[in-house]
């Protein structure tokens, strides 16, 4: 695509420019790879990423009032801009513009536009467009930019090999793998040694210990500023529980520092961090998204983990705004002068997508479907409904219109929950926090939604006749050996036990199979006849608030309550539960594994409503 093929399809007339009476320094590459742009797109979007490799100056960001405002020194000169909203369809393009208040330039607008190019090759077109204020700004910025040519051209290629390699893009990309090793300070490498000793006296696994410490001697500010223990355990290929608990263990021992980030629900960009779960509130803003939310929702909060500065002081840095890479769950977000008018291609999995304004709570939904969707729809401005849904083909035409007086951006997003946050319910449920943090509260009456849970609960049968025959000493000591032995099994799959309340067990587990598998561990070990004592176990899986109580972080809602309850349907050596619970193929699976078939239960009038079917083994 040439130049002026390029300009019909971005005019200037979009950024309210007029080339005919400006100062306009223009270039444009093509970049021809073997590679889908479906495969390139997240390389590319990863602006910040890109940037340093090419060995531009570092930026500093600064938000005012929802607005950013960016700075950096560019052979020496400082530049200070505001970053308009940044503008990108997935795969297909991404458009950064910036309006300089210092500089040789009074506006940049970068474009990158990825041109499909048969099944597995993609035309990466590079082009930069700058407004000059003087003849030097224009010659200045004219040599500069043709200057990056070839390091785009290097750069490209190296995705390009690491698509091919089939690696995959992760945070274990060249960039870090080819750095040297970072060398510690004394007081740094000694924290370092202490925690590998607690590292391998807890059991965890050398390879995630090596791993750790290769981050922490390799990787840069810009990946290392900003843990996910989810995203890295998937990237690296590690077992995600065994590194939960390293992080854990190297939080105590001065290795890393943990904080609570409060995510705005539409953007999903960090707002605010936190030390200490005391220190949360009820509500966000973000003034970005110009909206309030709710900061104790489930998708409202995300646990990250930080390196200590006593080991390395890691700043928080911009080598670009990296919109695009850092909300990957926005397909579309385009920004329509008053008046303006286009049409956009936009390409949707299978799914359900919101479609709203950038600074409205108000919007409808979008739903791909390759059988009757629509090929086009309208789109206009203010038009947004929450009871609308549409169906759409997997690849429509938006007619967009913005007939209002001010501008607004379009966006189209999933609403799915990111598979690689660490919520607080994850946490919970770990056993090694709860040992590790004891002391942890929610500020005053705060609840916080930890989603579906599976809340578990044991309880002594015929313990009156135990008390009586032993007495208090010698049931006490029978009563602790049970709760050691059922602590043990929960552990064993993943759960943690919340509390125990005279001689019952109240335990919880984020994941519903492996709830059951201990329940059914239990149920044999307790029937064992050389067990002292007979349990009865209850189940039920559902969404729980974790709140304060005097035993610190507890559970509480309906879910724990009719697990409670169900524990009157359950005798010596039972399970008793939902039926919800036989919906998950795997948890059946499990029963006929160990030859136990559900019977149904009938409900007696005196245990109150139960909103599901119940079953006993």
């Amino acid at each position: 695509m040439k130049l002026e093929e390029f300009l019909e399809r971005y005019p200037w007339s979009r950024w309210d420019v007029d080339p005919r009476k400006e100062r306009i320094v223009e270039s444009l590459w093509v970049f021809p790879l073997e590679v889908s742009r479906e495969d390139f797109w997240p390389y590319i979007a990863d602006t910040s990423r890109t940037n340093s490799l090419l060995g531009l100056p570092e930026m500093k960001f600064e938000e005012k009032q929802g607005q950013l405002f960016g700075s950096a020194k560019y052979a020496g000169i400082l530049h200070e801009w505001e970053e308009v909203p940044w503008q990108w369809r997935k795969p297909e393009e991404l458009i950064s513009v910036r309006i300089y208040s210092k500089g040789l330039g009074r506006m940049v607008r970068g474009i990158f536009y990825l041109e499909e190019d048969g099944e597995s090759r993609t035309n990466a077109h590079i082009y930069f467009g700058w407004v000059t204020s003087s003849l030097f700004g224009s010659i200045f910025l004219g040599i500069g930019t043709k200057r990056m040519k070839s390091g785009f051209q290097k750069v490209l290629k190296q995705y390009e090999s690491e698509i091919k390699s089939g690696k995959g893009k992760s945070a274990l990309s060249f960039s870090n793998i080819e750095k040297p090793v970072m060398e510690l300070e004394d007081k740094a490498r000694a924290i370092v040694d202490q925690t590998r000793k607690v590292w391998h006296d807890q059991k965890i696994p050398s390879e995630i210990s090596e791993a750790l410490v290769s981050i922490i001697t390799r990787w840069d500010d810009v990946d290392l500023y900003r843990i996910r223990p989810m995203a890295l355990a998937r990237q690296m290929n590690l077992d995600s529980r065994q590194l939960l608990r390293a992080f854990l263990y190297g939080c105590q021992t001065g290795l890393f520092n943990l904080t609570w980030d409060v995510i705005c629900p539409h953007c999903r960009g960090v707002r605010e961090e936190k030390g200490s779960l005391m220190k949360l509130d009820a509500r966000g803003s973000c003034d970005v998204c110009q909206i309030d939310f709710d900061a104790t929702g489930e998708e409202s909060l995300e646990i990250t983990f930080h390196v200590s500065p006593s080991v390395r002081n890691v700043k928080k840095q911009f080598f670009c705004s990296a919109e695009p890479a850092r909300k990957p769950h926005i397909v579309l977000q385009d920004r329509l002068i008053p008046g303006e008018e286009h049409n956009v291609v936009i390409q949707l999995e299978e799914g359900r997508y919101r479609a709203r304004l950038q600074g409205s709570q108000s919007f409808f939904w979008l739903q791909s479907n390759s059988v009757d969707g629509l090929p086009r729809l309208q789109w206009e401005a203010g038009s947004e409904a929450a009871d609308r849904s549409v169906s759409v083909a997997p690849n429509p035409v938006l007619e967009l219109k913005n007939s209002d007086a001010r501008a607004h951006t379009f966006v189209i997003d999933r609403t799915d929950a990111d598979s690689e946050v660490l919520r607080p319910g994850d946490l919970f449920a770990l056993p090694d926090y709860r040992h590790l943090y004891p002391d942890e509260r929610l500020p005053g009456d705060l609840k916080i939604d930890i989603g579906v849970q599976t809340i578990l609960f044991t309880d002594i049968v015929g313990s009156s006749k135990m008390y009586k025959e032993l007495g208090d000493t010698g049931a006490f000591r029978r009563v602790r050996d049970h709760f050691a032995s059922i602590g043990e099994i929960i552990e064993s799959f993943d759960g943690a036990v919340i509390k125990t309340v005279g001689d019952a067990v109240f335990a919880v587990f984020g994941n519903q199979l492996d709830a059951y598998r201990a329940a059914l561990d239990l149920r044999k070990r307790f029937l064992n006849p050389e067990s002292e004592v007979a349990i009865r176990i209850s189940l039920h899986t559902g969404p729980c608030l974790a709140v304060n109580l005097d035993t610190g972080i507890d559970y509480f809602g309906n879910t724990v309550n009719l697990s409670a309850k169900l524990q009157a349907l359950a005798g010596a050596g039972q399970i008793a539960f939902t039926g919800a619970a036989l919906e998950n193929s795997l948890v059946r699976d499990e029963f006929r594994r160990v030859g136990l078939k559900p019977q149904e239960v009938s409900l007696p009038e005196s245990l109150g409503w139960i909103p599901d079917r119940v079953f006993r083994v």
